[in-house]
């Protein structure tokens, strides 16, 4: 069974985009601290144009933002 990017629930989405923020940090060998994650979102979320993702991005950042405290 596949699961296609659409069928994702949010929750799911927020998720993709740390670990896929987690992932381009490790391959750049750059420290992957809530900082940095954060500000790799944020910097994507600038980036994007689609709304939809804008609004995941800034859900992501939020949530990497939380944990730090």
């Amino acid at each position: 069974m596949t699961i296609k990017k659409d069928e994702l629930t949010d929750e799911e989405k927020i998720s993709e985009a740390i670990g896929l923020a987690a992932t381009w940090l490790i391959r750049n060998n750059k420290p992957v601290t809530a900082r940095e994650l954060s500000q790799l979102l944020k910097f994507e979320e600038e980036k994007t144009a689609d709304a939809g993702h804008k609004i995941i991005l800034a859900a992501a950042r939020k949530l990497v933002l939380r944990k730090m405290q």
